[in-house]
């Protein structure tokens, strides 16, 4: 299964292919493969077709690096969601447009924190909270194609993201959209809402920082990922079909 997810090697191969992807002017989108979408990808083969038809993914999370490099010779590095957020945002002066988020406001909130004289209101878009079927698709690539953008941020939380982003495409004229994670919520400093101190990023225990501020939410990713993904290793270590 995880061969199939057509990762990045690195920060450097991440940047080769994204370059690459703009010099031909195309369009697709990108998915950052957490423990969520690993074990969603696990449970549905449809799931899994939509995560491995990205143009290319990223490894998102350390535990994601390691059963990849144990069960493959292809290894890879972890690049976590917020860091490429960051670089892409502050670094490229590419054009950018934002799908997702709790609230307008909390978009705007990012918009202002990003502090970049390019991004508009006109580029945030907050959507209902419905089905992901039910979206006017065509109409949502109508805002997107008036502007344009090279860069298309979709955080509307995994698996609801990569299915969004699939069945946006078809309508859209142009750019990468790149499925990400909170980090809309870590750059808007709107509510109480903080990433991990860098000290705890670098020991890789990110996920015990958001357990202590968001044990309800937090808590029952981690028990599922503690169920599946040692038998999502077995089966990459043994190919079980």
């Amino acid at each position: 299964m995880i061969k199939k997810l057509k990762f990045c090697k690195n920060k450097e191969d991440f940047d080769q292919k994204i370059n690459l992807f703009f010099e031909r002017e195309s369009k697709g989108y990108c998915c950052l493969i957490n423990p969520n979408i690993i074990i969603n990808s696990f449970k549905s083969r449809t799931y899994l077709k939509i995560v491995s038809s990205g143009v290319f993914n990223v490894c998102d999370a350390i535990s994601v690096q390691l059963i990849n490099n144990f069960t493959k010779r292809n290894k890879i590095k972890a690049y976590p969601g917020p860091d490429l957020f960051k670089k892409l945002i502050i670094e490229t002066g590419k054009s950018q447009f934002f799908i997702g988020g709790e609230s307008h406001a909390l978009l705007v909130s990012l918009k202002e924190n990003i502090k970049n004289p390019n991004i508009t209101d006109a580029d945030l878009f907050c959507p209902p909270f419905i089905a992901v079927n039910d979206f006017d698709y065509v109409e949502i690539a109508k805002l997107i194609n008036q502007k344009k953008p090279d860069i298309i941020w979709v955080g509307l939380g995994a698996p609801k993201q990569e299915i969004f982003m699939s069945k946006l495409l078809p309508h859209i004229d142009k750019g990468l959209m790149i499925g990400v994670g909170a980090a809309f919520n870590f750059y808007s400093g709107y509510k109480t809402y903080k990433r991990a101190p860098k000290i705890l990023r670098k020991l890789k225990l990110e996920w015990l920082y958001r357990l202590v501020r968001e044990p309800k939410k937090t808590f029952p990713r981690i028990l599922r990922n503690i169920v599946y993904l040692p038998v999502i290793l077995v089966n990459e270590l043994f190919n079980i079909k």
